[in-house]
């Protein structure tokens, strides 16, 4: 945020700022044509010129551009325009701009605008992109047009043209279009995903965009391009947006229809906007108006909507679009009247709407049209567009519904409706249209029809508590509305038969009637001579007459039933018809004349002529009817009266019926007036026969399909017959026929509780007579249906079992006995005795259900006839009711939950019953009591009830009877044990005891169970977990064997396996038959039987006379180890096996198991986890691996010749071979991944199974990698256990075959490990085949780069290595003899290595090192490495040979610096060794680097000594590592000293060689390297090495240890200087010997610069050492060869030694003078000792004051007025600085002696007067002056500021001087430079000085020379505001210099003024801004730096300037 003082300076700026800028500087180019440095080359008038002549060009191309008016802005308003006057004319060349008005701006804007929205369509062409260029570059649309530029070219937003445009487009930060910013810096294209991104991130950028496309239509100037934009960029844009407020839609929705508002003649602008509302519709829920204005805008576009072929789009994609808008809408009422109009009048828009209805949701784009037009009907469109959607065979029900409401009130309205705005005449044409439209409904949907017109008078005429009369009246108003209906057909073309159809519709009867009569005659006289139309009307008229409600007309219809039907059922087919006569009969039966004209017609003529509609006509239409009754009995005879005048029926259920009402007199009577009532005419008793006899006829036809529906029929009537005929077929009906139907029937009546309507009892019920009595009194009342329903419970009691009754009571009813029953809608009936069930379990489930409604009765509303129902169940059941009952608490269906406690209660009754006389032994039910006690629906009553039936079972009296003895569980029951009675009530004994406990907790069970089973002695428990067990086995229900496996779970015993075996057995064998009776619950019974099955033992296992328990227990094991079986029994498998049973097997069985579990595992999966994990476990036996191993291995003979190596292509291995194949790599893979024991003859298996494996030709390389890496793992993990070395030899010969023949990287890895393991055990078959084993792992393996392959190297190398070495030290002594016994075999190694990869080199040779001990083998492993690159190394540089050294230098600095020292001793007494062979070669000893390399030939040996010794050389001086302290080293095996030595030999030649010809480049290399470890070592070994370099006799050793000794003594500690004092101490004395004999030369310089810096940082102790060379540096400075040597040393020692010098003061002093008065008279050999010379007098000056005398500082006096002298005559020398030195020097070193006030102020005048007074005071002099005065600054500061008013004129004037004119010379600006430095300074000192102002305009404007030369910035001058303000606008301008240099400087300076005085400066930041931006675009980039440093500074005090 910028700070408040930063916005308010913004707020003041000029908006014009720009303007201030100078126009001198050059202002970078923006150019949309051209770059930058182009742009540069073409001026306004040549870019005008080219941009008149492109106008021209785009104006012949079209007329747009010579218009004079056009359409501008978003309303498209007209504007008059002169593009070319105002754009293009010399007047506009020359027009700014920022200079106009606003008015004229904003007209200029305008035309800008205009212009480029008529550029849109040619955007890309040649003439557009010229008239652009003159557009940027004059009128600077990329700065003020932004908005309309980025309309031209966002269309184009992926061209190369919007990134030329975008790149010079000036768009704000807080811009909408600031997302385009990123694209502008990086010059790319914006692609769409990015701007529909900132569209939807930001709304304006949205609303921007979707307003692009609306306003170039307005305008007249959208172009193809901008249509593909804009309907891309929306759908994106509305397809990704999240929400669709109000708020997007007020910007969207009007975008879209603008389109369509307007004509266009472009049909793609048109289906744009249609696609894009479609995809709008999908996303929101729009209004319902704003769905009608769509739809509005979208027919205004259809041609021919609007008469005139305007529109743009076919009708077709008119109706798709609606349609898909509409689609995803919420209902619509309805959309204005001229769109659905215009919609009529679309070129075939009736054809598209039918083809439409296939469109989901078309329904509600035409229900709201078809609403809209129903007033319209009259007009042909809209009824020919109403008849289209009725004929339409696909169009939804709900259009139809609609349609037929709406015709449905047109027709029924009346002339005294309110019609609103229509005429009469009017809606009596919609009547009519509407009556017409509603025959062609009536045609294709009758019962639509009738159901819409009941509904629509429904609501108009029906009231609350409507009597039957006027439903009566209401349906006689649908008949006569669908009679009006029916005869709007189409005229006929015969005008009498026209007058026949118009009188069938009269309101007489009689006219009806008599016009149906000559419709016949019509027909039958002029049948074939009728016309189509004409037929049709009769045969709408004759249908119509149907709907009469008058029996006259229905019987005039119906007297030609022949002709009738042949002319009706050509159009109509007779189930049609039937279904039309049935619709006026049912459900509210018409008048019984009206009936019975129906059923006449139906049960006669039209049964005889469709006999297979006869069952329809039956069941439909007559059932109801037939029975009777007090109220109907009028009505039923007249049925069957119609029935018997047919003739009765033939066929079907109903013949011989009528013959029962026939002998019954009721037929044949007088018919009752037609206004009578329906009565009885005859008894109640007598009609109950009658109804009785004919429901026993009925049933006789055994038809179950028409009367079991009829149970549940809504009239009363059609119920009571059939719950008759159903009671009369259980009557004539017997054994399993009668137990089927009753249970079909009970369930067909599906009665849920017996009501007790009245006290009716079972007698009652029987009684048919009774039951009828009640229909024929009240056949609907609720105590009848009661009685009706309970006539049929009261049979089904007493049924008897079926004859061959095989079913237990106790047991599982199969869905079949539930859901086999023949259903409901049956299309025959089939016979009884031909459902295939079994009957004795549907006799069962007929029990339970029939107990269940008697219960269920009971509890809810106890009756008299429940009671009885149950006690009929129990003395028909008997001694089978404990069983049943016991059936029911176990059954899970939910119909017998409710009534369990009942029949607990019942249980407990029954054994209560029958415990008095204690004959009966009840044992049998007692696991079905336990079982039931331990369900989890049992409750703590529930079990309370039955313990109590359980304690009755505990008597301990003898029984006579078992209860169900054998035969509970049915056949099952054979397999049950029984237990004695003492038994029996011991156990029932402890249950008991236990009852809190159970009730409480029911899975107690297992505990109790455990408890008391183990407490008791063995026989006992044998017996009752026998007695359970086997009720478990042969228990029905799943549920009890689980609960009571599980409450014996924890039970064990010999005998619970042997009792579970044939349930395993079962399980094994017939799985899918044991899971389907267990369903869900089969995988816990599994666990449950399986886990006690397994509690077998061993023992019974290896028994071998068992043949049943083995063969069970290794089918199980074999049946759950593989796919798809369950984990769980698995487990239980695992943990038996592996805790109890395997290890006591013999060989053989456990070898099965195993054998089992491979070939199980072999399968893959989860059977191949548990597999081997159980393996792992149990292969602990070396005789079982082994024998396991000789199984499964390969059974080839060996070949005795060696195997080649392995083809890559497999060959498919034979089937036999795969069953080996498999279990042995999973055999392996156990074995190499477990802990197995460690064996001798293990290993001996396992490596002759390897060895097969690798022989083996039937199994490919893929096949055998795995099993040999496995093997080999076990092999390893085998030997690792074995401690003691074996007695035989191991076969390693078989690895190394394996490391031959491999190909598998990891196989050969493995061997390569396993070799080295087993080197401990068998190290001589090591060393016998280390060569080879070596050999190939360097071919193999040290070229892999990857981690595993290098551990193994390393792995290898560190078992078998350290065996090689122990052989060596046993051969070979130690030193060069033990080098050279081991270089053959080091030589494996450095050969190899440049095979291994770079980054591994290192750390290999490393190891390798530590292996074999770097104390015996570091060197010659470094000296092998620098060896093989000899060649290269001997050739190059030492910064060359470091990289190629690189390796034997890493590998040396790995080891401790003592180390190092020992290794390069023994290299370079490896290079005095080749040295002595290159010069006497015949008295020369052995070398280590003495053997012949590979490729080199004998005329290259004696070189090759010499390139060794130089290559070995490079190394020693590259590799040795600094030292990290400077403490004492002790306990090393070698030193630095030693090094040194050898170098020194190196260095030079023996005495008895003079000749340097062999070894000169030895000497050399030698020498070099003694520099380069003088340089490294330690400071303590760096003295001792140069106190033993400078006793050597060789100059150049000397030399370089002098240099050494100067580089290094000032980096040398206080404290180790003290330690070494006594070397240093030596050191002196060794310089001073060489001074001493010595006065020049480089060795004496040497000598002098060590010198130096052992006396510029003396210790003490060391000044009398120092002290005793002074007088032979004196010497040497008298010498003068070498005096600038010699006289720099005399400072430091002046300074060290001090008061010690005093005998040489004068010495010093007198050959400093002498020195720099030979430098006056030019002797340029002591030219350069001038300085060394006065900083020696400057230290005498500073150290020894008081001892200068009069003579002394006389000859300094006169040795500066004779250099003013000199310096005056050379006043155009160039060494102007030097002056500028010795006289500040001078200064400096005269004025602490002699300066005083009053000495010194005539002093200063006279050097003022000589500088500035005199006439003779040059330039020269000022800067003398200014020299001298700045050291006295310097010195004095303040003090000097009395002073700085006398020179403040004469400085300013000569300031002035620079202003006035121009001086470039370098006198000038040395003088400037000396005056602003005085000026400067003296600011720093006074800041209080006044009158500066003068000061600051000469001290910003130097001459040119100086600004070039200028480094530092202006002084500070004050602090005054006008002068600062004036300062920084004259720095500032100086940014505007041509050149960059000066811009730099100004920039610098103006940033330091900031820096110090910003705080005064602040005032000035706007102006200041103006210049920062400005330099910012400047094209140095020193420039821009600066630039932004200055930025900086100003923010720093003024916040943020970004917005100014």
């Amino acid at each position: 945020m910028p700070s408040a003082l930063a916005a308010q300076l913004a707020a003041s700026t000029s908006l014009n700022a720009s303007l201030l800028q100078d126009r001198s500087k050059k202002r970078k180019t923006e150019s949309y044509l051209f770059t930058g440095r182009d742009a540069d080359l073409h001026d306004i008038d040549s870019i005008h010129a080219l941009a008149s002549t492109a106008f021209s060009h785009l104006r012949s191309l079209s007329p747009v551009f010579s218009s004079k008016t056009v359409k501008f802005g978003a309303d498209g308003s007209s504007l008059s325009v002169d593009l070319e006057q105002e754009l293009f004319s010399d007047a506009a060349r020359v027009l700014d701009r920022t200079l106009q008005t606003n008015e004229l701006n904003a007209t200029l804007d305008r035309h800008i605008d205009v212009l480029l929205a008529l550029l849109g369509p040619w955007l890309m062409e040649a003439p557009t992109s010229k008239i652009l260029e003159w557009l940027v570059r004059r009128f600077r649309i990329n700065e003020f047009n932004v908005e309309a530029l980025l309309t031209l070219f966002l269309p184009s937003h992926e061209s190369p043209h919007f990134v030329k445009m975008l790149s010079i487009l000036h768009i704000q930060p807080n811009s909408p279009f600031s997302f385009l910013l990123p694209f502008k810096s990086a010059a790319k294209s914006l692609p769409r995903s990015t701007l529909i991104k900132a569209m939807v991130s930001n709304t304006d950028v949205a609303r921007f965009v979707s307003s692009i496309l609306p306003t170039a239509i307005k305008c007249s100037h959208s172009h193809r391009t901008l249509l593909a934009f804009h309907v891309a960029t929306m759908h994106d844009y509305i397809s990704t947006v999240t929400s669709l407020d109000d708020g997007v839609l007020a910007f969207i929705l009007p975008s879209l229809l603008t389109p369509l508002q307007t004509s266009q003649k472009d049909a793609n602008v048109v289906l744009g906007s249609f696609a894009l509302l479609c995809t709008l519709s999908q996303r929101v829920n729009l209004k319902p108006a704003a769905v009608s204005a769509i739809i509005s805008a979208l027919t205004t576009q259809v041609r021919g909507a609007r008469g005139s072929g305007k529109g743009t789009v076919s009708t077709a994609q008119f109706v798709k679009t609606a349609v898909a808008i509409c689609s995803s809408q919420e209902d619509v009422q309805g959309f204005p009247l001229g769109a659905c109009q215009l919609c009529t009048k679309m070129t075939g828009f009736a054809s598209e709407i039918s083809s439409s209805m296939a469109m989901v949701g078309a329904e509600r784009f035409i229900l709201p049209l078809v609403r809209s037009l129903r007033d319209r009907v009259h007009e042909h469109r809209v009824s020919s567009l109403f008849s289209t959607l009725i004929n339409t065979t696909n169009a939804p029900l709900v259009v139809i519904k609609e349609l037929c409401r709406i015709l449905v009130h047109i027709s029924t309205s009346t002339p005294d409706a309110d019609l609103g705005e229509l005429e009469p005449e009017t809606g009596e044409n919609n009547a009519r249209v509407a009556r017409s439209l509603l025959s062609l409904v009536h045609q294709r949907h009758p019962v639509l029809l009738k159901d819409i017109a009941d509904e629509i008078l429904s609501e108009v005429s029906t009231k609350a508590g409507e009597s039957n009369e006027d439903r009566k009246a209401r349906r006689k108003l649908t008949n006569e509305l669908l009679t009006s209906f029916s005869r709007s057909h189409p005229l006929a073309e015969s005008s009498n038969v026209n007058e026949i159809i118009v009188a069938s519709s009269s309101t007489s009867r009689d006219a009806r009637a008599a016009s149906v009569e000559k419709m016949y005659s019509t027909l039958e006289s002029a049948k074939d001579a009728l016309s189509a139309p004409d037929m049709a009307s009769i045969q709408s008229a004759l249908l119509g007459r149907i709907y009469d409600t008058h029996a006259g007309v229905l019987q005039a219809l119906y007297d030609s039933p022949d002709l009738f039907l042949s002319t009706i059922v050509p159009t109509t087919s007779p189930q049609q018809l039937l279904d039309i006569v049935s619709s006026q009969l049912l459900p509210t039966p018409p008048a019984r004349a009206v009936l019975l004209t129906h059923v006449g017609f139906l049960a006669g003529p039209f049964v005889k002529a469709y006999l297979n509609l006869t069952s329809a006509i039956q069941h439909t239409v007559l059932f109801p009817f037939l029975l009777a009754s007090k109220t109907k009995f009028r009505t039923t005879r007249g049925v069957w009266e119609a029935i018997k005048e047919s003739g009765g029926f033939q066929t079907g259920w109903l013949r011989g019926c009528v013959d029962i009402w026939d002998k019954a007199s009721y037929l044949g009577e007088k018919e009752a007036p037609e206004n009578d009532k329906d009565g009885n005419d005859g008894g109640d008793e007598k009609i109950c026969g009658v109804n009785l006899d004919v429901a026993a006829k009925i049933a006789a036809s055994r038809t179950l399909m028409f009367y079991c529906p009829k149970l549940h029929d809504s009239n009363s009537h059609a119920r009571a017959l059939a719950y008759l005929v159903c009671r009369a077929l259980l009557m004539q009906t017997s054994g399993d026929e009668k137990t089927l139907l009753a249970l079909r029937f009970i369930r067909c009546m599906r009665v849920s509780l017996i009501e007790a309507r009245d006290s009716l009892s079972l007698e009652e019920a029987s009684d048919a007579h009774h039951v009828g009595t009640k229909i024929v009194i009240k056949p609907g009342g609720r105590n009848t249906n009661y009685a009706l329903q309970a006539s049929i419970l009261a049979l089904i009691p007493a049924l008897p079992a079926p004859a061959k009754f095989s079913a237990a009571w106790i047991s599982v009813l199969p869905a079949v006995c539930v859901h086999s029953l023949p259903p409901v809608g049956w299309s025959h009936a089939p016979k009884i005795e031909q459902i295939p069930n079994d009957t004795s379990q549907c006799y069962v489930s007929l029990m339970q259900e029939v107990y269940a409604l008697a219960s269920t009765s009971a509890a809810a509303a106890p009756s008299e006839f429940s009671t009885s129902v149950l006690q009929a169940l129990f003395l028909n059941l008997k001694d089978s009711s404990l069983s049943f009952l016991l059936g029911i608490l176990l059954s899970t269906s939910p119909s017998l939950e409710k009534v369990r406690m009942h029949a607990l209660l019942h249980v407990l009754a029954f054994i209560r019953g029958h415990s008095g006389d204690r004959t009966i032994d009840f044992q049998t039910v007692l696991p079905s009591l336990i079982a039931i006690l331990l369900d989890a629906r049992s409750d703590k009553r529930d079990r309370s009830l039955v313990f109590e039936s359980i304690l009755l079972l505990g008597s301990t009296s003898e029984k006579k009877h078992m209860y169900c003895l054998d035969t509970l569980y049915g056949s099952a029951s054979a397999r049950l044990e029984y237990v004695d009675t003492k038994d029996l009530s011991t156990y029932v004994k402890a249950l008991v005891n236990h009852r809190e406990q159970l009730i409480q907790d029911a899975d107690y069970m297992r505990v109790f169970h455990q408890q008391h089973l183990e407490s008791s002695n063995t026989k006992y428990k044998r017996r009752v977990l026998c007695f359970l067990l086997s009720h478990v086995i042969s228990h029905p229900f799943s549920s009890a064997r689980i609960t009571l496996l599980r409450s014996l779970e924890n039970v064990t015993d010999l005998s619970k396996p042997h009792m579970l075996l044939p349930v395993v057995k079962d399980i094994t064998q017939d799985t899918a038959a044991v899971a389907t009776v267990f369903g869900t619950s089969f995988e816990v019974y599994v666990s449950l039987v399986v886990g006690g099955f397994l509690s077998i033992t061993s023992a019974d296992l290896a028994n071998r006379d068992d043949d049943d328990t083995w063969p069970v227990f290794i089918a199980g094991l074999r049946f759950y180890f593989h796919s798809n079986s369950d984990a769980s029994v698995r487990k239980l498998y695992t943990d038996a096996i592996e805790q109890r049973l395997f290890m006591d097997l013999d060989l053989e069985r456990r070898s099965e198991v195993c054998a089992i579990l491979l070939q199980a595992g072999s399968e893959g999966g989860e059977v191949y986890v548990a597999s081997r994990a159980l393996l792992g476990k149990l292969l602990g036996d070396v005789a079982l691996i082994a024998h396991l191993l000789a199984r499964f291995r390969p059974e080839q003979v060996e070949n005795t010749t060696p195997l080649s190596k392995r083809a890559k292509l497999d060959q498919a291995p034979r089937a036999s071979e795969l069953t080996k194949l498999q279990p042995l790599s999973l055999l392996a893979e156990v074995l190499g991944t477990t802990d197995i024991p460690g064996s001798l003859d293990l290993i001996s298996a396992l490596l002759d199974t390897l060895n097969k494996v690798v022989r083996s030709d039937l199994w490919g390389p893929s096949d055998t990698s795995y099993i040999c890496q496995m093997l080999m793992a076990a092999i390893e993990k085998s030997a690792s256990k074995v401690m003691e070395p074996p007695a035989m030899p191991i076969r390693l010969d078989v690895l190394v075959e394996l490391i031959r023949v491999t190909d598998n990287p990891q196989t050969f890895n493995e061997a390569l490990l396993l070799m080295a393991h087993l080197v401990r055990l068998a190290p001589d078959s090591v060393l016998h085949n280390i060569m080879p084993i070596f050999t190939f792992m360097g071919s193999n393996i040290f070229h892999r780069d990857d981690s595993y392959s290098f551990k193994v190297v390393q792995n290898t190398i560190d078992s078998i290595v350290p065996v090689m070495v122990s052989s060596l030290k046993t051969k070979h002594l130690g030193g060069l003899d033990l080098y050279i016994g081991a270089r053959d075999f080091l030589r494996i190694f450095t050969d190899a290595s440049n095979h291994i990869p770079r980054h591994r080199r290192h750390k290999f040779f490393v190891h390798l090192s530590e292996v074999l001990g770097a104390q015996s083998f570091l060197a010659p492993i470094c000296m092998l490495l620098v060896d093989k690159v000899t060649n290269r190394a001997s050739r190059q540089t030492a910064e060359e040979a470091q990289t190629t050294l690189a390796l034997p230098t890493s590998l040396l600095r790995h080891f401790d610096r003592s180390w190092q020292l020992f290794v390069l001793t023994e290299v370079l007494k490896e290079c005095v060794r080749l040295r002595s062979q290159l010069l006497a070669p015949e008295s020369a000893g052995l070398a280590f680097l003495d053997y012949p390399r590979d490729g080199e030939h004998s005329s290259s040996t004696s070189a090759m000594p010499k390139r060794r010794i130089q290559a070995l050389i490079l190394f020693v001086s590259t590799s040795l590592t600094p030292s990290g302290s400077d403490e004492v080293q002790g306990g090393g095996v070698g030193n630095t000293t030693d090094v040194v030595t050898h170098l020194l030999d190196l260095a030079t030649l023996p005495t008895d060689h003079t000749s340097e010809s062999d070894v000169t480049t030895v000497v050399a290399a030698a020498q070099t390297a003694i520099e380069r470890i003088m340089n490294v070592i330690s400071a303590r070994e760096f003295l001792v090495a140069s106190r033993v370099m400078l006793a050597s006799d060789d100059i150049r050793i000397k030399t370089a240890a002098l240099g050494v000794i100067s580089a290094r003594m000032s980096l040398v500690t206080e404290k180790l200087r003290e330690e070494c004092q006594a070397t240093i101490i030596e050191l002196i004395g060794l310089v001073r010997d060489i001074i001493e004999h010595q006065s020049a030369g480089p060795l004496v310089e040497s000598a002098l610069a060590a010198l130096k810096a052992v006396g510029s940082t003396c210790h003490s102790g060391e000044e009398p050492a120092l002290l005793s060379t002074l007088p032979h540096i004196l010497k040497v400075v008298r010498s003068r060869t070498s005096a600038a040597a010699g006289i720099s040393v005399l400072p430091y020692l002046i300074t060290t030694l001090g008061p010690r010098i005093i005998p040489h003061f004068r010495d010093i002093v007198k050959e400093c003078t002498s020195i720099l008065r030979e430098g006056l008279k030019g002797k340029t050999q002591v030219a350069d000792v001038g300085e060394a010379a006065l900083a020696t007098l400057h230290s005498l000056l500073s150290s020894l004051p008081a001892f200068y005398g009069e003579q002394e500082l006389g000859e300094i006096a006169m040795l500066y007025v004779d250099y003013s002298a000199s310096f005056r005559r050379t006043k155009q020398s160039s060494h102007r600085s030097d002056q500028g030195d010795f006289e500040t020097n001078v200064a400096r070193s005269v004025t602490p002696r002699v300066l005083n006030e009053n000495a010194f102020r005539p002093l200063f005048r006279r050097m003022h007067d000589w500088a500035f007074a005199d006439e003779k005071a040059t330039d020269e002099r000022r800067i003398t002056f200014c020299h001298v005065y700045t050291a006295l600054l310097d010195y004095f500061k303040g003090l000097m500021n009395l002073y700085m008013s006398t020179l403040l004129r004469p400085l300013t004037e000569v300031l002035q001087t620079f202003t006035s004119s121009s001086k470039a010379s370098l006198v000038d600006f040395t003088l400037w430079s000396g005056v602003i430095t005085t000026l400067t300074k003296s600011l720093e000192a006074d800041d209080s000085c006044a009158n500066r102002r003068p000061l600051a305009h000469p001290i910003s404007r130097p001459p040119r020379t100086v600004r070039d030369r200028t480094e530092d910035g202006a002084p500070r001058l004050g602090t005054s505001a006008d002068l600062l303000k004036r300062l920084n606008l004259d720095l500032l301008m100086h940014t505007r210099s041509e050149d960059a240099r000066v811009r730099i400087l100004a920039l610098q300076c103006a940033t330091e003024m900031w820096k110090a005085e910003g705080g005064k400066l602040i005032g000035f930041v706007g102006e200041t801004a103006t210049f920062i931006a400005e330099c910012a675009e400047d094209e140095n980039e020193s420039v821009v730096r600066e630039t932004h440093n200055l930025k900086n500074a100003v923010e720093s005090v003024a916040g943020s300037i970004s917005g100014l």
